[in-house]
């Protein structure tokens, strides 16, 4: 079966909307003068609006910290990988270095003279976040790249 465009999706959401709308006023519906219920024509308003909301809520975001990794990959940005040096061993993303968080204070400076944007990651993007939270403060142009296989998936797709 082919998957549905996405408004395609919208349409089929808000007529169901709709249809459901049309049912509560004929099934459920209110007599004495409710204001939605009341009227067939606006219960289905309501539904449909129910219906297209629904589809607004299950929209996928664009994923702006994918596009902001992307970014600053085009700017050759530094990979700085802030977990441990035994974490670092079992995977990493080809090409990061490792610094672990601890380590970060005293080498910022490293990092600064370098004059690059610096993409922090970790397991989780815990770590990375208080790296890129202390490195910010410092004046570097970081963010916080999150956890590093995820990472690795962004990387490998703009090579």
């Amino acid at each position: 079966m082919q998957r549905l465009s996405s408004w395609k999706f919208a349409l089929v959401l808000t007529g169901l909307g709709a249809a459901a709308g049309y049912a509560y006023y004929y099934f459920v519906g209110c007599s004495n003068g409710c204001t939605i219920t009341s009227n067939p024509l606006y219960s289905s308003l309501y539904g449909s609006a129910f219906g297209f909301l629904s589809w607004q809520s299950l929209r996928k975001p664009q994923n702006k910290k994918k596009m902001m990794i992307q970014e600053y990959l085009q700017k050759n940005a530094l990979i700085v990988d802030v977990r441990s040096e035994g974490e670092y061993a079992m995977g990493h993303v080809e090409g990061s270095q490792n610094l672990p968080l601890q380590n970060l204070p005293n080498r910022l400076s490293e990092l600064q003279q370098l004059n690059k944007p610096v993409i922090f990651c970790c397991a989780s993007g815990n770590r990375s976040g208080q790296a890129t939270d202390f490195a910010k403060q410092q004046g570097l142009d970081c963010i916080n790249g999150g956890g590093w296989a995820a990472l690795n998936k962004v990387v490998l797709q703009q090579a």
